[in-house]
């Protein structure tokens, strides 16, 4: 029999990769957002995409750029974080300290 475990542990990174660039895509601006679709998944060229925006070329290209670095960023962050233990719901963490936050009280500002 073939052993399928590197196909299957293949097929799940993939899932968290795709899972974590969908996630990672509500980060983005609106008109990063645009640029990807336009661009990435329709196919369009920068001419065509800077037309369809009313943008010049030039912002279609460093807007691609800059969606492209943040994506990334940001996608690598969830996985990193989907592998990572959760950290405690009311507790404020720094350095190598974890401090209690403390109840916002009326009167107190």
């Amino acid at each position: 029999m073939a052993d399928h475990a590197d196909e299957v542990a293949g097929r799940l990174d993939d899932r968290h990769r795709l899972a974590a660039t969908a996630s990672a895509l509500a980060g983005l601006r609106r008109t990063e957002r645009e640029v990807l679709s336009l661009c990435l998944w329709q196919g369009m060229d920068y001419a065509t995409a800077a037309q369809v925006l009313k943008i010049p070329v030039g912002t279609v290209r460093s807007r691609l750029s800059r969606a492209r670095r943040k994506l990334r960023k940001l996608a690598d962050a969830q996985l990193l974080g989907s592998f990572r233990e959760p950290r405690p719901v009311n507790r404020q963490t720094r350095e190598d300290r974890t401090i209690a936050a403390r109840p916002a009280q009326e009167g107190n500002r």
